[in-house]
């Protein structure tokens, strides 16, 4: 079953997904509240149930917005 998802960012193009929060499968939003300025920032999120321990789906495709 579901229980999470994962959310990760990088900064740049050539910067690695890094891991900043964690929000229960109820939820359907996120806040970065740490957005570096100044920089291209990309995210992914991958899915994790409630196995213990908790099982990671891949990590979606990364996408970029606007700050």
């Amino acid at each position: 079953d579901l229980a999470g998802y994962n959310i990760y960012r990088k900064t740049g193009t050539k910067g690695k997904l890094e891991l900043i929060g964690t929000v229960l499968a109820v939820y359907t939003t996120f806040e970065d509240k740490q957005v570096p300025q100044g920089e291209r920032v990309f995210y992914a999120v991958s899915a994790f149930d409630r196995a213990e321990p908790a099982n990671e789906g891949p990590k979606s495709k990364a996408v970029t917005t606007r700050n």
